[in-house]
């Protein structure tokens, strides 16, 4: 492309050191198809050039033909949706982790709430509350279940004393018999003088082994003790009783603690002796000669393995359990 010298045009009257203006036309070439020229106008010197352009109008791309062999076919494949993956629900709480949150979110509530002078006060009561809002979290234990308590039960029985050598004896011993035998106990009894005299047992375990007192009138007023064990009796032993003729009732206490033993008559001891061959055993009386029975009986057993007693002996529905006198 060339251009003509009288394009250029110098403006003379501008003293300066920088690049001054030209004018100058521009014409566009294509290489193909038909182009317009870029119209220029002429400006005055000193005047800044201006150039409208207009571009080519752009060319549709070749069609290929049928028979083009050269022509290249391209098959574009939509790509396919994939399905969302499923997002996994969040595990429920636990109702105790629930229930911990709200009373947290209720604790933040009320602490912004409070005055800053309650606060310690109100941190305090919510400690209590958490505390025992924990406390209900934990199940309950349940109860061990408890034998029962054995309440001692005891009652009177009647039985025949046995001797070694398998003798008759008129002799019957009647027993206060609890669940379980006695070892200590404390027997009163109140009895009125008579020649047939009355009887009493203590450390009974059968028939055959039993420690005994018997009271009676020989003349005097005399107490004699033995033991029968395994069926075989031992000698008395007597001892002498103050009494003054008198046939009013008197009162007779018999202890047994350990293995000693104590007989009182009023308020005065007259017999005590030991003997550990029996350490325990049934309380009560024996019948011999149509004995008269004991009145107003207490039975006191300090250890509790039977039942205390206090009043008449009765059997199988009888008022009386040894035979009234005159």
């Amino acid at each position: 492309m060339g251009l003509p010298q009288s394009t250029f045009v110098h403006d003379s009257s501008a003293n300066t050191e920088h690049p001054v203006r030209f004018l100058f036309p521009v014409t566009w070439s294509y290489l193909s198809g038909a182009g317009k020229t870029g119209q220029v106008r002429q400006l005055a010197p000193g005047m800044p050039m201006l150039i409208t352009a207009s571009a080519p109008p752009a060319e549709p791309p070749p069609i290929a033909k049928k028979d083009d062999m050269s022509a290249k076919w391209e098959m574009v494949i939509p790509k396919m949706a994939r399905p969302a993956k499923p997002v996994e629900a969040a595990a429920p709480k636990p109702i105790a982790a629930a229930n911990a949150d709200a009373l947290m979110a209720m604790v933040g509530r009320v602490m912004g709430a409070v005055p800053a002078a309650w606060r310690w006060s109100v941190v305090s009561a919510a400690v209590v509350l958490a505390a025992m809002f924990v406390w209900t979290l934990f199940p309950t234990p349940k109860a061990t279940a408890r034998a029962a308590a054995v309440v001692p039960t005891a009652e009177w029985v009647r039985e025949p004393a046995v001797f070694a050598g398998g003798g008759n004896s008129r002799r019957q011993l009647l027993v206060y018999h609890g669940s379980r035998p006695a070892a200590d106990f404390r027997a009163e009894f109140d009895w009125k003088p008579d020649a047939r005299g009355i009887g009493l047992v203590f450390r009974c375990t059968d028939g055959s082994n039993y420690q005994a007192v018997r009271i009676g009138l020989a003349p005097g007023l005399v107490a004699e003790r033995f033991t029968v064990f395994e069926g075989v009796e031992t000698a008395h032993v007597r001892r002498p009783i103050a009494w003054n003729g008198s046939y009013a009732p008197i009162h007779f206490v018999m202890e047994g603690t350990s293995f000693a033993f104590s007989l009182y008559a009023g308020n005065e001891r007259i017999d005590y002796w030991t003997d550990d061959r029996l350490k325990t055993g049934d309380v009560g009386f024996y019948e011999e000669r149509n004995d008269r029975g004991a009145d107003l009986v207490t039975l006191t057993f300090p250890g509790h393995a039977v039942p205390d007693f206090n009043g008449n002996p009765r059997l199988n529905g009888n008022p009386r359990l040894n035979h009234p006198g005159p």
